[in-house]
């Protein structure tokens, strides 16, 4: 028995009321039962894939989107929710090609043109962002997550007249919007207007009391002084609420930053460890170690032997490697300061390189395997696809830095892609990396490991295998560059890491806290002070906290055992 147009309509309604009240399974019954009944229709099927992606299943969600390009092909909502789904199911490149479809049908079409944007801007890919997020805005210009993202982008490439002016046009467009007034704050930080950023951040709060981030950007902007009792108490005060716990992670470490600065170190830490026992990773340190024996036994001087090719020279990778705070932002302030280097900071572009190969080479997951059996026309693509996203806005630049330290993972892939590269590894004493990996409120997964002592003195561990395999294999020199050095001696080791990567020395190097390039990492503030030195031994004074850390390291400590004991 057929069912009337009406009862297609009221079936629509019903679920679109379920959906919009975040009740996703009882929706997705009824879209259900409505493809059944209308096996013709697109739209119930476009519904049901919304509601899989919002139940977490993206592959069922993908599943009815591709019922729904068979009824309707020439639908650019439908190619854009694919492309979502597929970007949230880690196919970014396929992803690409949805959002691409939808719009070649619809050119403005909002999703893929702010989706598109942003996966574009997490490779770094500014320019292609920029053009559009400007067009989204132009046609919407009410989409106050368009316009942050836009101000972030152009702020990233040291436009910060223009990132201003979108950002404030979002904290007009919506002035008792927290999430705008951070945006704004952001941006002002990544210029290096720590006052003008501090009081956006403070209105972040104002207009949501539980928005940690912004408690957080706040800490990290500061350095406090008695003269922050307020702020403190505030911190205090907002933590015996009840909110939910990545707020509470983010104002912990906050409180735990403040403490620091004010050398009340057992309060600092208390703080700091209550943020860490918040956090919950699916990191194996037993698996990661595994992944290193692979690496090492892939990647020896045999493997090297047989896979050296030429290829046709472009601009010249740096790569920057080693563990999270060891003064790599410092190194790529430096280099990216020359006239002739462009920085991409911490580039997801090797990341979605492999994740690219891993995809297309299902029968071998595991890192490394499925980079075993690659030819030579494979590895060449691969090393387009890598250098077409770190070059699109290198312009005039020879040299373009990538600074993502996970990078020294995969040192024996990169030099089969790029034997030209450069390759700069970042030291500093393993107390200080541990402590202040510890004490940081890291917000990439490749740092799952930092939450926990342990895991930070096993991860530490194995990186030093790694890399002591890597300086013996390598069919590349490898710059080791020590944090404590450069502060000590900055000019002659600024010289030293531009020399290795054959440029000739420039004074501006020397210049880098001067930079006008937008600044976004973990160290924003500090790069824009000059050199300083209070953060070597910065472990001393915590010792007695560290013992889960020192019991890892062991035997690397050897030097420091009479330092640790007194």
């Amino acid at each position: 028995m057929k069912t009337n147009t009406k009862s297609y309509v009221q079936l629509l309604n019903d679920a679109r009321k379920l959906y919009d009240n975040q009740q996703h399974a009882a929706a997705l019954e009824i879209y259900d039962s409505t493809i059944k009944e209308f096996p013709d229709k697109a739209e119930p099927r476009f519904w049901g894939g919304a509601c899989s992606l919002a139940l977490g299943d993206n592959m069922r969600a993908l599943g009815y989107y591709l019922q729904a390009e068979e009824i309707e092909p020439n639908n650019a909502e439908i190619h854009a929710w694919m492309g979502k789904t597929l970007y949230m199911a880690g196919y970014k490149n396929a992803a690409m090609t949805q959002y691409r479809k939808a719009l070649a049908l619809d050119e403005y079409n909002q999703t893929a043109l702010s989706d598109l944007g942003f996966l574009y801007a997490e490779k770094c890919m500014d320019k292609e962002a920029t053009a559009l997020f400007k067009k989204a805005v132009e046609k919407n210009v009410s989409n106050d997550v368009i316009l942050g993202n836009l101000a972030l982008v152009l702020a990233r490439q040291g436009d910060f007249e223009n990132a201003i002016t979108y950002a404030k046009k979002a904290v007009r467009r919506t002035p008792k919007n927290s999430a705008v007034h951070f945006g704004l704050g952001n941006v002002y930080l990544m210029h290096g207007m720590i006052n003008e950023a501090v009081q956006s951040f403070y209105k972040a709060i104002d207009f949501n009391k539980f928005n940690g981030p912004a408690y957080y950007a706040i800490a990290l902007a500061n350095k406090f002084t008695k003269e922050d009792s307020k702020l403190i108490r505030r911190l205090e005060t907002t933590l015996s609420q009840s909110m939910p716990s990545a707020d509470r992670r983010y104002i912990l470490f906050a409180l735990g930053k403040a403490y620091d600065d004010l050398k009340e170190l057992d309060k600092a830490f208390s703080n700091i460890e209550k943020a860490n026992m918040l956090i919950h990773s699916s990191y194996d340190p037993k698996i990661h170690t595994r992944n290193i024996k692979r690496t090492i036994e892939q990647y020896n001087k045999i493997y090297f032997q047989s896979h050296t090719y030429d290829f046709e020279k472009r601009h010249i990778p740096i790569f920057i490697v080693g563990m999270p705070r060891s003064g790599s932002t410092l190194v790529d302030q430096i280099l990216s300061s020359h006239s002739k280097v462009h920085s991409v900071g911490e580039s997801r572009a090797m990341i979605d390189v492999l994740e690219e190969i891993r995809n297309n080479k299902q029968s071998t997951p595991n890192f490394p395997d499925y980079l075993k059996d690659l030819s030579k026309e494979e590895i060449e693509h691969y090393r387009d696809v890598y250098l077409e996203q770190t070059g699109s806005d290198a312009g005039d630049a020879t040299h373009v830095v990538d600074k993502n330290l996970v990078n020294f993972m995969s040192l024996g892939f990169i030099a089969t892609l790029f034997p030209e590269a450069r390759i700069i590894h970042t030291r500093r004493h393993p107390l200080d990396i541990g402590l202040s990996c510890y004490m940081t409120n890291f917000n990439f997964s490749e740092s799952a490991w930092a939450h926990d002592m342990q895991f930070i003195g096993k991860y530490y561990r194995d990186y030093v295998v790694l890399l002591n395999h890597w300086h013996k294999n390598l069919p590349m020199p490898i710059l080791d560059v020590q944090y404590e050095d450069i502060v000590m001696e900055t000019e002659a080791n600024a010289r030293r890491i531009i020399d290795f990567c054959n440029l000739e020395w420039e004074d501006r190097c020397l210049e880098f806290h001067q930079s006008k390039r937008g600044v976004n990492t973990a160290s924003t503030w500090q790069v824009r002070q000059p050199i300083y030195k209070s953060a070597m031994q910065r472990w001393v004074p915590y010792a007695k906290h560290l013992q889960p850390l020192i019991l890892e390291l062991g035997d690397l400590l050897e030097d420091d055992y009479a330092q640790i004991e007194s």
